[in-house]
Protein backbone atom coordinates (compact mmCIF):
# COMPACT_ATOMS: atom_id res chain seq x y z
CA UNK A 1 0.00 0.00 0.00
CA UNK A 2 1.24 3.45 -0.60
CA UNK A 3 -0.65 6.46 0.86
CA UNK A 4 0.25 10.29 0.82
CA UNK A 5 -0.77 12.24 4.11
CA UNK A 6 -0.94 15.82 4.41
CA UNK A 7 -0.95 17.08 8.22
CA UNK A 8 -3.65 20.44 8.15
CA UNK A 9 -3.67 19.97 11.61
CA UNK A 10 -1.97 22.60 14.22
CA UNK A 11 -0.32 19.67 16.25
CA UNK A 12 2.34 16.69 14.63
CA UNK A 13 0.93 13.73 14.16
CA UNK A 14 2.75 10.22 15.16
CA UNK A 15 3.27 7.79 12.07
CA UNK A 16 3.71 4.43 12.51
CA UNK A 17 3.72 2.00 9.51
CA UNK A 18 3.71 -1.77 9.97
CA UNK A 19 2.67 -1.20 14.06
CA UNK A 20 6.34 -1.05 14.81
CA UNK A 21 8.78 1.69 16.31
CA UNK A 22 11.31 1.08 13.57
CA UNK A 23 8.84 2.70 11.14
CA UNK A 24 7.87 5.39 13.09
CA UNK A 25 7.99 9.13 11.73
CA UNK A 26 6.52 12.79 12.49
CA UNK A 27 4.28 14.24 10.55
CA UNK A 28 4.73 18.19 11.33
CA UNK A 29 1.43 20.86 10.57
CA UNK A 30 1.74 21.93 6.68
CA UNK A 31 3.93 18.93 5.72
CA UNK A 32 2.91 15.88 3.03
CA UNK A 33 4.73 12.82 3.11
CA UNK A 34 4.25 9.67 1.44
CA UNK A 35 4.27 6.43 3.20
CA UNK A 36 4.84 2.78 2.26
CA UNK A 37 3.77 -1.00 3.48
CA UNK A 38 3.29 -4.24 2.05
CA UNK A 39 -0.13 -4.65 0.53
CA UNK A 40 -1.39 -5.96 4.21
CA UNK A 41 0.45 -3.10 5.91
CA UNK A 42 -1.44 -0.90 8.75
CA UNK A 43 -0.34 2.79 8.29
CA UNK A 44 -1.40 4.55 12.29
CA UNK A 45 -2.24 8.23 13.11
CA UNK A 46 -1.90 9.65 16.06
CA UNK A 47 -2.24 13.38 16.95
CA UNK A 48 0.88 14.87 19.68
CA UNK A 49 0.08 17.32 21.77
CA UNK A 50 -3.93 17.68 20.94
CA UNK A 51 -7.20 16.73 22.85
CA UNK A 52 -6.48 12.67 21.03
CA UNK A 53 -2.79 13.00 22.09
CA UNK A 54 -2.89 11.42 25.66
CA UNK A 55 -5.38 8.65 24.99
CA UNK A 56 -3.57 5.18 24.84
CA UNK A 57 -3.63 2.82 22.06
CA UNK A 58 -6.06 4.85 19.42
CA UNK A 59 -5.07 5.03 15.60
CA UNK A 60 -6.93 5.51 12.53
CA UNK A 61 -5.66 2.87 9.78
CA UNK A 62 -5.52 2.70 6.34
Amino acid sequence: MKLTATNDGENPVRVIVDLDDVNDFTLEPGDTQTYETPPDGVIGFRELGGPQGDLPGIADTA
